[in-house]
């Protein structure tokens, strides 16, 4: 359950707008797991986006779930276009390839 929010509500990054990338990630398991950390990327390359650090979760315990959000913010520099915002989860060192996701976001100069 990703969701891309953004200040106005349309779907899509302005100029100078901060929005917000938020989802669950949950244990599934009867153990607990260690070492996670969301992961949230722009993967085209776009200098003008730029996003809030990933963070370390120590362990997440068995059948819970936490919230993470990511601050998107763009420059006064971006141009319009479309960007991919590349959202996953690492557990130690590895990605979890079924916690992988990408959000195709249209981007305006405005």
């Amino acid at each position: 359950n990703i969701q891309f929010v953004d200040a106005a509500n349309d779907g899509c990054l302005v100029r100078g707008e901060t929005a917000r990338v938020v989802f669950e990630i949950r244990n599934t398991s009867s153990k607990p797991v260690y070492s996670v950390q969301p992961s949230v990327t722009e993967v085209t390359g776009n200098k003008h986006i730029h996003i809030s650090e990933n963070i370390l979760v120590e362990s997440i315990t068995p059948y819970q779930a936490i919230r993470y959000t990511a601050q998107v913010k763009a420059d006064n520099g971006l141009r319009n276009g479309e960007s991919v915002i590349h959202v996953t989860v690492l557990e130690g060192n590895r990605e979890v390839a079924s916690q992988s996701h990408d959000i195709c976001i249209q981007t305006l100069k405005k």
